[in-house]
């Protein structure tokens, strides 16, 4: 008897098997395996530099749009349970009881569907979200594929290129806001600002950056007199394809040494900044 209550008890709860070691979880097959490497993922945008700008901006306008709709949305629940609630009282005067029933229904649900889902809440960690994005993105913002071509962040003895290295770092606070928010949005608690992080990251030194002076690689092709151009049309416009190819790069080495000294002092902290972002959504 005691042998079969305690195979009862065994599997009123979680079952014996679960007293058993627990594998870590595996793919069944390769196609089980293909079918999650295709699944989409944000940290697919942060290919480069220009994919981690575009998804700061694009996920500070999603998060954005998000907390409006939940908004909107608890605001048209309020309406539905303050006018079902209404129509009880209309159909209680006219001494109707089923009528009365139906809008006290009406109202009660509205009102409990509102809360269980905390819409207001809700909204308050998506602006979060979205404010630590817009914050990101215009950390990030001032840099250009171009303009940090020549700085490099320095660790010991290694180098790492700026454009990599503001990448993953855009991408790691990226992960912190996400995880954040899907962990609020689970428990449906309201985010607050880290202000213990804020004030370590108010102690942090600026790291070393160093800059390289961009120099042109290409030369000017020699002019063209008009007769020249006219007799040769084919040596013409290959030397307006040269030209046109010393320009541009002109242009973007003017661009760099323009900004590189300003981007060498903003890259050094570039790094405290987007945690500082983050800080708001992270308590």
């Amino acid at each position: 008897m005691r042998k079969l209550l305690s195979i009862g008890a065994c599997a009123a709860l979680v079952g014996c098997s679960a007293a058993l070691p627990i594998p870590v979880a595996e793919f069944e097959n390769d196609v089980a395996f293909n079918k999650a490497a295709a699944r989409f993922h944000a940290l697919a945008r942060f290919r480069d530099f220009k994919g981690a700008q575009e998804a700061l901006h694009a996920y500070a306008v999603l998060y954005q749009d998000e907390a409006n709709n939940k908004r909107l949305l608890a605001q048209k629940l309020g309406e539905t349970s303050f006018y079902s609630a209404l129509g009880g009282v209309i159909a209680g005067i006219a001494k109707s009881p089923e009528g009365a029933l139906i809008g006290g229904v009406g109202s009660g649900a509205a009102g409990i569907l509102s809360d269980r889902y905390k819409l207001t809440v809700q909204a308050a960690n998506y602006d979060l979200a979205a404010e630590a994005m817009r914050c990101m993105d215009r950390e990030t913002n001032p840099f250009s594929e171009a303009g940090i071509s020549g700085l490099s962040f320095i660790s010991g003895t290694q180098s790492v290129s700026a454009d990599l290295e503001i990448r993953d770092i855009a991408a790691k606070n990226f992960l912190i806001v996400q995880d954040r928010l899907q962990k609020l949005q689970a428990n449906f608690v309201l985010g607050t600002p880290d202000f213990s992080k804020l004030r370590e990251l108010a102690k942090t030194q600026p790291e070393r950056v160093d800059r390289t002076a961009k120099t042109m690689t290409l030369s000017a092709p020699d002019a063209l007199s008009p007769t020249t151009r006219t007799r040769d049309p084919a040596l013409a416009a290959a030397t307006d394809a040269k030209q046109k190819a010393y320009d541009d790069e002109k242009k973007l080495v003017d661009e760099e040494n323009a900004k590189g000294s300003q981007l060498k002092v903003k890259a050094e902290d570039y790094r405290s900044r987007m945690a500082a972002c983050t800080a708001p959504i992270s308590g």
